[in-house]
């Protein structure tokens, strides 16, 4: 087996011989991305994103990194975690040759001309650079591949270049999912990704983000995050933001999370727990907590707290009443669910 740790990429490998298990370990050649396939080209495309009006959605990268540039200790892909960008320069090639591979696969699928859509995986979208932006703009052309975009930035990302909003809408972004994670985010520790905070509090430049992009033609989702300490008033605050963006017309997506301590690589972080046990309990716990992306009544983050059923049960009914309020000002028909899951930006 020792020719095997020639290949690239971080792996260990492992057989039975006379009895006994033999393993050996990659040298940590590092991986050619672009040289692999995409997902789309692998497992075909089969689900659909609601923001996208039912056409397929590919899930494509740009392979900039494994996680997010930034370090906020809640989150599970931060870049202490995961590790810094990597092939960063090429990225937008790699970016524009997956969203041609779905619009390949979509076309032999489905149909000649059948709608495309993608979202792009990276934790905030082409890092929010203008330079990739720049490159990406002179390789893909969204006349010749027509795809619905989707993506990932993050509020002060959106609010320190909005030009690049604006760039990108005429590419075809039509949907942004940004993490807003908690109103008054000094109260829980603190965002890393709060880095404008000359600019006005972290709501107040929601406000700003989300106008930016109502008024380059594009949809956002949010990502929230109890369970960290906040306490009803801070909630309050945070719904009275969504119901405001949502008047507009702005807000397609809500996505609730409950914080989560996750097992790190190599890392004690806080409380130390086991994970052997089931995150969530079977009873009226788990019916409920079936709407948010991430939960656990056992494992909450050092200084959180688990969810209870009346919070939850509060956080439920004022999300469903503000997806049901109808946009003042609709942007265009198109509307959306409770999506969760998503929540890195």
């Amino acid at each position: 087996m020792g020719h095997l740790t020639t290949t690239p990429g971080h792996w260990i490998a492992g057989t039975i011989m006379d009895d006994q298990v033999h393993t050996v370990c990659s040298s940590g050649m590092p991986l050619d991305y672009n040289g692999m396939p995409s997902p789309a080209e692998m497992f075909g495309i089969t689900t659909s994103f609601d923001v996208f009006g039912g056409a397929p959605t590919a899930h494509v990268f740009s392979d900039i990194g494994r996680g997010c540039i930034y370090d906020c200790i809640f989150c599970s892909e931060r870049i202490s975690v995961v590790g810094p960008p990597r092939q960063f320069k090429i990225s937008p090639h790699r970016l524009c040759g997956q969203l041609a591979a779905a619009r390949r696969v979509v076309k032999a699928d489905y149909g000649e001309n059948f709608p495309v859509s993608a979202f792009i995986e990276d934790s905030t979208l082409l890092g929010w650079n203008s330079a990739l932006v720049a490159q990406f703009e002179k390789v893909f052309d969204p006349l010749e591949n027509p795809v619905r975009l989707g993506g990932q930035a993050t509020i002060d990302q959106i609010v320190n270049n909005p030009a690049l909003a604006r760039r990108l809408g005429r590419m075809g972004l039509e949907y942004l999912f940004i993490g807003v994670e908690t109103p008054r985010p000094e109260l829980v520790g603190g965002l890393h990704k709060n880095i404008a905070t000359k600019k006005g509090s972290w709501m107040e430049r929601g406000d700003k983000a989300v106008e930016i992009l109502s008024e380059a033609g594009i949809k956002v989702g949010v990502s929230l995050l109890f369970g960290m300490g906040e306490g009803a008033a801070e909630r309050q605050q945070l719904f009275s933001a969504l119901e405001s963006w949502r008047k507009t017309g702005s807000l397609i997506t809500i996505s609730m999370n409950w914080a989560v301590q996750h097992p790190l690589r190599n890392t004690v972080q806080g409380n130390e727990y086991t994970y052997l046990d089931w995150a969530v309990s079977p009873g009226p716990m788990l019916s409920l907590l079936r709407n948010f992306g991430e939960s656990s009544e056992i494992y909450p983050i050092a200084g959180g707290t688990s969810p209870d059923e009346a919070s939850v049960k509060d956080i439920l009914q004022a999300t469903t009443e503000i997806m049901a309020m109808p946009p003042a000002h609709p942007m265009q028909k198109q509307e959306a669910d409770h999506v969760p899951g998503r929540g890195v930006a």
